[in-house]
């Protein structure tokens, strides 16, 4: 191979190093080349070098924010938290349920029970048994507790305890029912007015001498259609009774005192704080009775009894209503 001089055009081998013509020097041109070569690398680099200083500006930034969001975030959950916890334990406290021996006797007042029989005719026995119901009605405010292992029935020397152990809570204005809550009553034991007790302390003293006709029924419905199969031989003993007016004044009056008498009966089971025969009674139309305490009397409540039921709803009303 042959390579020619750049300044005079003249041929020369390969391993020249000055041209046979005109004597230039080719370890002079591959100087130029090679010095040319390092200019022309020497930005790209000085760029590299700049581009990798950025780029570690840009890493270093981007922890910088990486370590603030961190931070923001910590501080941003503990915070929610903290607010949690006050909320959780603010609603736990508020919702806690109050026993019903903590109560005050005025509302104690507006805490209503309500028990009836039904027969247990799968009981082992020679003479009919029976299961008492419980239905309690939270009219107050408040959650309440109460224990169902402390309720008593006693009825002269009989006695028998509740069969539940639970500890069941009544929300406000809810009315809950616990089925069984005392067992296998003697029938005996079913007559007259036996006394509830709750923790060693009179609840209320129950008659089931109205239920006994609904007794062995699985509802209350039955107990219903009972009430209503008398109202329907009222109204056919009224309609008997427009065809002889002076008998149709003589049941009436009978019947009336004793609906009156009966509700008078049940009034005293509810413990009224004033004489029962001071006040005034109203007939309902409904069926029932309003017996209302003396005007002025302070406080001043009045009682309503229904025909159809044992519970007695108490209200306060104003001193000259």
């Amino acid at each position: 191979m042959s390579k020619y001089c750049p300044k005079c055009g003249t041929k020369n081998d390969e391993n020249a190093n000055f041209c046979r013509k005109c004597g230039y020097n080719f370890g002079l041109r591959k100087k130029k080349e090679e010095m040319k070569k390092d200019d022309t690398n020497l930005p790209h680099s000085r760029m590299t070098r700049r581009q990798a200083n950025n780029n570690g500006k840009k890493r270093i930034g981007i922890l910088i924010c990486l370590l603030v969001l961190i931070v923001f975030m910590g501080v941003l959950l503990y915070n929610q938290s903290t607010s949690n916890k006050k909320v959780s334990s603010g609603s736990s406290s508020s919702t806690t349920a109050t026993n019903y021996n903590k109560l005050s006797n005025k509302e104690k007042q507006n805490v209503q029970f309500e028990f009836n029989l039904q027969e247990n005719k799968d009981a082992d026995a020679p003479d009919p048994v029976y299961n008492i119901n419980m239905k309690i009605k939270n009219n107050t405010d408040k959650k309440i507790s109460f224990n169902e292992g402390k309720l008593t029935y006693n009825l002269e020397g009989y006695k028998a305890n509740s069969k539940k152990s639970e500890t069941i809570v009544i929300e406000p204005k809810e009315t809950k029912t616990v089925k069984n809550i005392f067992k296998n009553i003697d029938e005996q034991a079913t007559v007259g007015g036996a006394v509830i007790n709750y923790d060693g302390k009179q609840l209320l003293q129950a008659n089931f001498s109205n239920s006994s006709q609904s007794a062995g029924t699985n509802d209350e419905d039955q107990s219903n259609s009972d009430d209503t199969t008398d109202s329907t031989d009222n109204n056919d003993d009224t309609t008997d009774q427009q065809d002889n007016s002076n008998e149709s004044k003589s049941n009436s009056s009978e019947t009336g005192d004793s609906s009156k008498a009966a509700a008078i009966q049940k009034l005293e089971y509810a413990r009224p704080n004033y004489p029962i025969d001071e006040m005034e009674a109203i007939r309902i139309p409904a069926g029932g009775w309003l017996f209302k305490e003396p005007a002025g009397h302070m406080p001043r409540r009045e009682y309503f009894v229904y025909d159809d039921s044992l519970e007695v709803h108490t209200a306060d009303i104003m001193p000259n209503d």
